[in-house]
């Protein structure tokens, strides 16, 4: 925001797919950046690892995209 504050919006998936939509207004939004992160929350435990369970994430190195869109609202 342009006064310095930041909006986490998460976006839930199904299926590994998943989509959301946000509306702002130019005036109030100084920048927009996202953040996709590949990360696993299955693991194949006891391998020793500082992981969770000392295990190895099992969804590692999975292919993943995004696509954004940007549209300026009609007045």
């Amino acid at each position: 925001m342009t006064s310095g504050k930041v909006a986490n919006l998460p976006i839930r998936l199904k299926r590994g797919e998943g989509s959301r939509v946000v509306k702002f207004a130019g005036s109030r939004v100084r920048r927009v950046v996202v953040v996709l992160a590949n990360a696993s929350t299955r693991y194949d435990c006891g391998e020793r690892t500082q992981f969770a369970c000392q295990g190895v994430p099992r969804d590692d190195a999975q292919r993943f995209g995004l696509t954004a869109t940007v549209v300026r609202a009609q007045r």
